[in-house]
């Protein structure tokens, strides 16, 4: 993903499972607190809802892009290592919190999603879906393109995850060239990849309901449409719907200039929340733990990267005349540029900094 001036995203890196890997969002208990560390100052920074409190799980790391707990329950992160376009991308792993990260693989381009599903390590480089195995040797063998080429608009191809059914969710970027791009795709292994959704700019991270089921997904809209960016969405995924892109935005709104019009624009689908023009929704995730207060779980967190400032936002799901509607609040403050969240299986949930080179753990309790 090509990196927009510091003054408009200072970065906008990239624009970055079995249940497992993920996390299951339902199952959480406390662990021990990670001992104190010298980025204690930029936890110190952190503001967090009374009754809970950061700590620092892994620091030192070089523009950390995405989250993943492996089968041997070490925690996985891709990393640029360098600039943005300079191949130098890398996965490290963490043996535990506080340890320093061990490169597993390196000269990744742009490596932006990574989700395990059994022994296999998939991950979003550059335009291409890869997939790395664990060999006899317990190591992971050179990743292979799965799914190359994906159409896309010169960034890369955000995050990945796995749907309920083992389905591996990725996106191909929306380039207003290409009819094939701004799409969600679900794939089974050894299978074509299936169109999940269509009409997203950026469908660049995504989040399973382990209870319902339900999939959502960010929705990074940057360009202008009839002369206005439009705003930042949460999006409840369907089967074959569409949100939009490239002439509809908002609650349905036309694009005139992208031959967007009432009718066509009534058969998409609205956001479940919208975010300012430029927030940058690049993780997300649901958290269920029952470590959490009651009110602050079975709900969606998002990281805004571009936010003003780059928060953590928390969003209460509810029904309404029978429909899914969704209440975003501020969660944690003081970030620099969070880039990915993942739901720690232990207690607590891990917040990536792209900025800082730091992965949080949001605890509650004292």
């Amino acid at each position: 993903m090509r990196m927009p001036p510091r003054s408009a995203l200072l970065g906008f890196a990239l624009v970055l499972l079995v249940a497992c890997t993920r996390g299951d969002r339902s199952a959480a208990t406390r662990v021990p607190a990670v001992a104190s560390s010298p980025a204690g100052t930029a936890v110190a920074a952190l503001t967090l809802p009374p009754g809970f409190r950061a700590e620092v799980y892994a620091e030192g790391l070089r523009s950390p892009t995405a989250l993943a707990f492996g089968p041997d329950a070490r925690l996985y992160l891709a990393q640029l290592n360098g600039g943005e376009n300079a191949g130098a991308g890398q996965v490290v792993r963490l043996d535990r919190p506080g340890a320093a990260p061990a490169p597993v693989l390196d000269h990744l381009p742009k490596p932006t999603g990574l989700v395990w599903s059994g022994r296999d390590l998939y991950i979003a480089a550059g335009r291409d879906v890869l997939r790395a195995r664990v060999g006899t040797d317990g190591k992971l063998d050179t990743p292979a393109k799965i799914v190359p080429e994906l159409p896309f608009n010169s960034r890369s191809e955000g995050q990945l995850d796995v749907l309920a059914d083992g389905r591996l969710l990725f996106e191909a970027s929306g380039d207003i060239g290409d009819p094939r791009s701004g799409r969600l795709f679900a794939l089974n292994p050894g299978a074509q990849p299936e169109v999940l959704a269509t009409g997203l700019k950026n469908g660049y991270a995504h989040a399973v309901d382990p209870a319902s089921g339900r999939v959502f997904t960010t929705d990074i809209a940057d360009d202008t449409m009839d002369g206005k960016v439009p705003p930042e969405e949460i999006d409840v995924v369907e089967a074959a719907a569409d949100y939009g892109w490239p002439r509809c935005y908002g609650a349905r709104i036309p694009a005139a200039d992208r031959g967007g019009t009432e009718t066509i624009c009534a058969r998409t689908r609205p956001p479940l929340v919208t975010f300012p023009p430029h927030a940058t929704p690049t993780g997300l995730t649901f958290y269920g733990g029952a470590d959490f207060p009651p009110v602050f779980r079975n709900a969606l967190y998002v990281a805004l990267w571009n936010g003003s400032p780059p928060t953590v936002a928390r969003i209460t799901l509810s029904m309404r005349d029978g429909h899914l509607v969704g209440e975003s609040t501020s969660f944690i403050g003081g970030l620099k540029r969070p880039i990915d969240l993942l739901p720690d299986p232990r207690g607590g949930l891990l917040v990536a900094d792209f900025e800082a080179g730091t992965v949080y753990r949001i605890v509650a309790g004292s």
